[in-house]
């Protein structure tokens, strides 16, 4: 189980990852695309399913986004309603920025904490509230932090039974749920350094977002990751890596972190993704996503940018993992299916498959 090689902090973990269908589409529709997803994942047998929950950020950097945001349905729902016949733990994202407490507490009752894992992440920018665009009376008094959910899942019972009303089971409530979240987090408030209470058994899984362009450019982010260990993350998962040098700068002082306050490194899971034109490269570094230049400029002289980027995924990884495994970092790997182009999905299952087996699968 997930969980279990989480908190037994092995090495190898293997997750695949993707976003829900577009909001506003027929229930056949969405359907379809589920049973297509299910039968491409079961072939690909990872240790668990990564769905994604998307945000417009329009703050994110200031300049104007690549693509159009397209709304998709919520994570969980999209799991409960369409993806019941996928036997397989799942790890959810969830934005809490904007959110009260009320909101975030009843988004958490009915997860099973037993089977999946949980990812939470902060804005995307470093105002920790974004524009509100709900009912002013509705608007959060305070600003509720990733410090303050994470306690909130600490401290719950493995399993939280579902309380009457909330989520109704009908594809037409799930159209209609609000699409939010990013893969980016805020500073978050000092904790006092504990075991992290993930690790106990009965305890929901639950884990952080690990960016190491941030660390290129502010040097903290072992700190971080080690405030939110503290706060009961149990493993961590990065952003798309294509930046190994940034990556293994975070690696090392992640590493040196942990043994100065004397705890286990979690497990730390890599992030990897096709890139099939120049325009998704575009939007990836609009993400933040770092392309060092002699590898932007692999990508961007080739024939074939789509399956060199899987080769160079796998490069990385190989030269990364090797790294991680010197200092004692368990490692995993993700591969991230977000498009819709058939060749694109076909690119995520080969990288999948290269990178499952150089973990050892």
């Amino acid at each position: 189980m997930l969980s279990q090689k989480i908190r037994n902090r092995e090495s190898g973990i293997c997750l695949y990852g993707l976003t829900p269908p577009k909001l506003g589409q027929e229930e056949g529709k969405i359907r379809d695309i589920a049973g297509k997803q299910m039968q491409r994942i079961a072939a690909l047998a990872p240790d668990a399913l990564v769905l994604y929950d998307l945000q417009e950020e329009p703050g994110r950097n200031g300049e104007s986004r690549p693509f159009p945001f397209l709304p998709t349905l919520e994570p969980t729902a999209y799991a409960r309603e369409f993806l019941m016949d996928l036997n397989l733990p799942k790890v959810f994202y969830k934005c809490i920025a904007g959110l009260g407490r009320e909101e975030f507490h009843a988004w958490w009752q009915g997860r099973d904490s037993n089977r999946d894992a949980f990812v939470l992440v902060g804005s995307p920018t470093s105002h920790p509230i974004p524009e509100w665009h709900g009912n002013d009376s509705a608007r959060p008094a305070d600003p509720f932090t990733l410090a303050q959910a994470y306690a909130v899942l600490a401290q719950s019972p493995s399993t939280i039974t579902q309380s009457p009303g909330t989520f109704a089971n009908s594809p037409a409530t799930i159209a209609n749920s609000p699409a939010s979240t990013a893969q980016s987090s805020v500073t978050i408030t000092q904790s006092p350094v504990t075991t992290a209470s993930t690790d106990e058994p009965g305890k929901p899984c639950f884990g952080g977002v690990a960016i190491a362009e941030r660390h290129h450019r502010k040097g903290n982010e072992d700190s971080r990751l080690f405030r939110k260990y503290s706060d009961g993350c149990g493993f961590f998962i990065s952003q798309t890596v294509y930046d190994p040098s940034a990556t293994k700068s975070l690696l090392s002082d992640y590493a040196l972190r942990f043994a100065r306050e004397g705890s286990p490194t979690p497990p730390f899971i890599l992030s990897f993704s096709p890139c099939g034109s120049l325009k998704t490269m575009e939007f990836m570094k609009w993400l933040g996503i770092g392309f060092p230049r002699w590898l932007e400029n692999e990508l961007i002289h080739t024939s074939d940018i789509l399956a060199k980027s899987v080769d160079l995924a796998v490069q990385v990884f190989t030269d990364v993992s090797a790294f991680a495994r010197e200092k004692s970092i368990p490692i995993g790997v993700n591969v991230e299916s977000v498009s819709i182009r058939k060749d694109e999905i076909e690119a995520s299952c080969e990288l999948f498959t290269r990178l499952a087996k150089l973990s050892g699968r």
